[in-house]
This record gives structure tokens, sequence and C-alpha cells, in this order.
């Protein structure tokens, strides 16, 4: 499609139209100046896209629990991760195509997961070392950082205005919980973006903190709030190790209430 068959759209009604035409969940907008001033260098948007003014957040549905049990099987939850993980990035590189058809450029930052270790018959001995490894240091560190993907895909979230950080770490919407699978769209175009709201979706006075009683490892803890990334990855090397090969636990996400509609609304009410 040529400039001139571009539909004119408006640049602030940019996003509501990429949601609608992509058929995402949720879309937000952030000043691209606003996230690099607290983003480090190598991870800032315009980092890959030095011309970026605005970052699209969008973000998926993941499958949604059962209300009288909240926790999938296995077998579900690794369907769900391999097809969202799939139709997201198809989705994104059409929402490229799609601002560029309107004169913008566009790059897209598909979530990414964690590589793969494809240790094939030697998958033991090579679980084992790499646990080991995990014990010094310096290597930690290097883990830590190498678990952290190009851009933030949580704070942009909560930047635009699509949810909160609960206590383990992850995105809280008010109409989807922590079921969310997000991406970014880097591009040029000036849009309006939106601004943090206001929080009270993550109680734990409310539901004991059931992130930090189902998570196998310890990375959740009622002491603290957020999650140990090593220790999440040491428990998915245990998951590698059973035979499962893939990097997914979900554990907490999936034991959070807010993922309930019937949760969502008496912590909101409560709050107000």
């Amino acid at each position: 499609m040529s400039d001139t068959d571009a539909s004119p759209i408006s640049p602030v009604s940019l996003p509501g139209e990429l949601k609608e035409a992509m058929g995402f969940d949720l879309v937000g907008v952030v000043e691209a100046r606003s996230y690099d001033a607290g983003a480090p260098a190598g991870r800032r948007a315009r980092d890959f896209l030095p011309e970026a003014e605005s970052i699209i957040v969008a973000g998926f549905r993941r499958t949604a629990p059962r209300e009288k049990d909240a926790v999938p099987s296995r077998e579900e939850q690794i369907e769900d991760y391999l097809i969202s993980v799939s139709e997201a990035r198809e989705t994104l590189l059409r929402a490229a195509s799609f601002m560029e058809e309107r004169g913008h450029r566009a790059y897209p930052v598909p979530y990414r997961e964690l590589p793969r270790f494809f240790l094939e018959g030697k998958r033991e001995i090579a679980l084992r070392a790499l646990r080991a490894l995990l014990a010094w240091p310096r290597v930690r560190q290097r883990a830590d950082r190498f678990m952290h993907d190009r851009l933030s895909y949580i704070r942009l979230a909560v930047m635009a205005g699509l949810g909160e950080v609960g206590h383990n770490g992850l995105l809280i919407t008010p109409d989807h919980g922590p079921g969310i699978r997000l991406m970014a769209l880097l591009t040029d175009a000036v849009l309006e973006p939106g601004w943090p709201c206001e929080p009270g979706l993550c109680r734990p006075d409310l539901c004991g903190y059931a992130c930090a009683r189902a998570c196998p490892s310890g990375a959740v803890r009622k002491e603290a709030s957020g999650t140990d990334n090593l220790a999440c990855l040491g428990h998915f090397l245990e998951l590698l190790s059973g035979g499962d090969g893939l990097l997914e636990c979900g554990r907490c996400m999936n034991a959070c209430p807010a993922a309930r509609p019937r949760f969502r609304t008496k912590a909101g009410s409560h709050h107000l």
C-alpha cells in the first residue's frame, strides 16, 4: 500500500485503531524519552530505534484460569505458552506493517523467552554444572542481567496505565489480572502517552500472599516484594532436568486470585 492509499488516521487515534485491527486485549502508549530516562544503557528505546518518539505497549490475554480451579495443568500451561508466544510475534509484525503503511517507522520488540538448553544426552550433567556455576557471585550477576529482556515490558505497561506491579513482580491488570503477555512496538509517531493508574488490585492482606505460598523455589517471599530471578532460574533448570524442555513455571501467576473477576472487584471496592 502506498502512502497515498493509507487511511487518514490521527496520530492520537492510532493506538485504538491498532488495538481494533490487531485484536490486542490491551494497548497503551509511553513517551520514549520518559522511558529512556530511567532505563540502563543498551536497553533504551532509542538504542533500537534512534528516531523513537513513542512506545506502544500491547498485550494478549493468556488462557483464563477456571473460576473454581485457578491452576491449569502443566500440559495446558505449556500449550498456552507456545500458542500465545507464536501468535503474539506474528501479530506484532502485522502491527509494525500497520504503522509503516501509515507513514511511520516501526520497530517491533517481541516477548523473548529465555533460551532453551538443548542438552540432549548430557542433560543431567550439564544441568548440575549450571546449578553449580550459579553459586559464583560473578556468574550470578551475569545471569541476572541475561534474564532481563531488551525492554522492561512491565515498566512500560505501568507507565502506560495498563496495570500495577503485584507482590510477585508481575503486572496485574484491571480486566485480566496477571494473565497478560506483553510486547512493544517502537515508532517515530508522536502519540499521546498514558499515565500510571491508582494501585489497589494486589491485596496480599486479602489473599494471604498466595503467590509466595505457591512458589516452589522461594523466589517469591512474603517478607519482600518482587521475584528472585536466579531462584526462578534454578527451578527452571529442575524442570528441564525432568524432561519438560521449557523454561516456564507460572505458579505464582496461576495462584494469584486477581486472575478471578470476583477478587478484582472485591479488591478494587475495598481500596476505594
